[in-house]
């Protein structure tokens, strides 16, 4: 396989070119936004993050991922747009999020996420503009997911399919086009419905996202 690899490196690499470069032309047309992330994972619950994070206690693992993703607006779903409006917020987006990631070094791995994502209305923050965002969808890994977590009975069974949430805050310019922004990457089985408690991973992620 590494031979193979190798001799069709170059032709590889012009696929993912081309790819890339059709994926940004389509995604300038019709997405709201189009990002790349990077991170890794920590050795934490979710829950237990925020105080490990204040404190400086995280326990980042070897699992990485790389990934790129976009997101299209979409009206609000209704149950969504009557809260929003029952509780007076006002100017918050949905949208819908697709996201492929690449899990490296040592298991090669890929992950599909489909998503719904809502954000905040921006915030005057110093120089930038705020934006805090949160998902919640599925995600699928083709393989076995090695960086989760398994269960306090079956610590070695693994699930393709969980649960998918991401935490985001979001650094605009003033322009509010271009961001970098800090992403919890979050998989679990959601509390027995789709998986026993305690399956699942967190990566701590970064990212640059570009919206149209």
């Amino acid at each position: 396989m590494a031979v193979f690899i190798q001799k069709n490196m170059k032709s590889i690499k012009s696929k993912i070119t081309c790819f890339l470069l059709a994926f940004t032309c389509c995604s300038v047309t019709y997405a709201d936004s189009l990002f790349v992330l990077t991170g890794k994972s920590v050795n934490s619950n979710l829950i237990d993050l925020p105080a490990k994070s204040i404190k400086g206690d995280l326990e980042f693992e070897g699992h990485k991922l790389t990934g790129i993703g976009y997101q299209k607006d979409v009206a609000h779903p209704s149950f969504i747009a009557i809260s929003l409006d029952y509780f007076g917020i006002n100017d918050a987006k949905s949208s819908l999020e697709l996201i492929a990631v690449q899990h490296y070094p040592q298991h090669s791995l890929l992950e599909n996420v489909v998503a719904y994502h809502i954000k905040s209305r921006p915030f005057d923050w110093s120089w930038t503009k705020l934006t805090l965002g949160f998902s919640i969808g599925l995600s699928y890994v083709y393989g076995t997911p090695a960086f989760d977590d398994g269960s306090k009975d079956a610590s070695n069974k693994k699930y393709r399919l969980l649960n998918y949430n991401a935490y985001e805050a979001s650094f605009w310019n003033q322009k509010e086009d271009t961001a970098v922004f800090f992403r919890i990457h979050h998989r679990s089985g959601m509390y027995d419905l789709i998986a026993p408690e305690g399956v699942g991973s967190n990566f701590l992620t970064l990212g640059i996202k570009r919206a149209w």
